[in-house]
Protein backbone atom coordinates (compact mmCIF):
# COMPACT_ATOMS: atom_id res chain seq x y z
CA UNK A 1 0.00 0.00 0.00
CA UNK A 2 1.20 3.51 -0.74
CA UNK A 3 0.91 6.31 1.81
CA UNK A 4 0.73 9.81 0.35
CA UNK A 5 0.86 12.99 2.42
CA UNK A 6 0.48 16.57 1.11
CA UNK A 7 2.55 19.00 3.17
CA UNK A 8 2.04 22.77 3.05
CA UNK A 9 4.51 24.90 4.94
CA UNK A 10 6.13 28.31 4.97
CA UNK A 11 8.54 28.81 2.09
CA UNK A 12 11.48 29.37 4.44
CA UNK A 13 10.88 25.99 6.15
CA UNK A 14 10.22 23.82 3.08
CA UNK A 15 13.76 22.34 2.88
CA UNK A 16 13.71 21.43 6.58
CA UNK A 17 10.31 19.75 6.22
CA UNK A 18 11.47 17.83 3.14
CA UNK A 19 14.47 16.49 5.04
CA UNK A 20 12.23 15.39 7.93
CA UNK A 21 10.05 13.37 5.57
CA UNK A 22 13.04 11.91 3.71
CA UNK A 23 14.51 10.75 7.04
CA UNK A 24 11.16 9.14 7.86
CA UNK A 25 11.37 7.02 4.69
CA UNK A 26 9.32 9.09 2.25
CA UNK A 27 10.38 10.32 -1.17
CA UNK A 28 9.39 13.78 -2.31
CA UNK A 29 7.06 14.15 -5.26
CA UNK A 30 5.00 16.91 -6.89
CA UNK A 31 6.56 20.08 -5.51
CA UNK A 32 4.50 23.26 -5.87
CA UNK A 33 6.17 26.69 -6.17
CA UNK A 34 5.88 29.36 -3.50
CA UNK A 35 2.60 31.24 -3.45
CA UNK A 36 2.03 33.98 -0.86
CA UNK A 37 4.94 32.69 1.19
CA UNK A 38 3.72 29.08 1.29
CA UNK A 39 5.05 25.98 -0.52
CA UNK A 40 3.68 22.49 -0.75
CA UNK A 41 4.96 19.09 -1.74
CA UNK A 42 3.79 15.52 -1.70
CA UNK A 43 5.64 12.87 0.32
CA UNK A 44 5.12 9.25 -0.75
CA UNK A 45 6.17 5.97 0.86
CA UNK A 46 5.40 2.32 0.46
CA UNK A 47 3.90 0.84 3.65
CA UNK A 48 4.94 -2.79 4.35
CA UNK A 49 2.08 -5.26 4.85
CA UNK A 50 3.01 -5.99 8.47
CA UNK A 51 2.84 -2.28 9.29
CA UNK A 52 -0.60 -1.96 7.69
CA UNK A 53 -2.43 -3.80 10.45
CA UNK A 54 -0.80 -1.59 13.10
CA UNK A 55 -1.75 1.51 11.11
CA UNK A 56 -5.38 0.37 10.79
CA UNK A 57 -5.55 -0.32 14.55
CA UNK A 58 -4.20 3.16 15.26
CA UNK A 59 -6.74 4.80 12.94
CA UNK A 60 -9.62 2.91 14.57
CA UNK A 61 -8.38 3.86 18.05
CA UNK A 62 -8.14 7.53 17.07
CA UNK A 63 -11.63 7.43 15.56
CA UNK A 64 -13.06 5.91 18.75
CA UNK A 65 -11.30 8.51 20.90
CA UNK A 66 -12.62 11.32 18.69
CA UNK A 67 -16.19 10.04 19.06
CA UNK A 68 -15.80 9.96 22.84
CA UNK A 69 -14.55 13.55 22.87
CA UNK A 70 -17.43 14.64 20.67
CA UNK A 71 -19.96 13.01 23.02
CA UNK A 72 -18.35 14.68 26.05
CA UNK A 73 -18.48 18.08 24.36
CA UNK A 74 -22.12 17.61 23.37
CA UNK A 75 -23.01 16.78 26.99
CA UNK A 76 -21.53 20.02 28.34
CA UNK A 77 -24.01 22.81 29.05
CA UNK A 78 -22.23 25.43 26.94
CA UNK A 79 -20.91 22.99 24.29
CA UNK A 80 -17.30 24.08 24.81
CA UNK A 81 -14.33 21.94 25.64
CA UNK A 82 -12.02 22.68 28.56
CA UNK A 83 -8.48 23.83 27.92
Amino acid sequence: MTQIVRITTRADLVEVRKQQYIQAGYHIDDEQPALRGMCSFRAVRRVPEDELSNLKDLIWAQAATGKQRLRRMQNRPNGRSRK
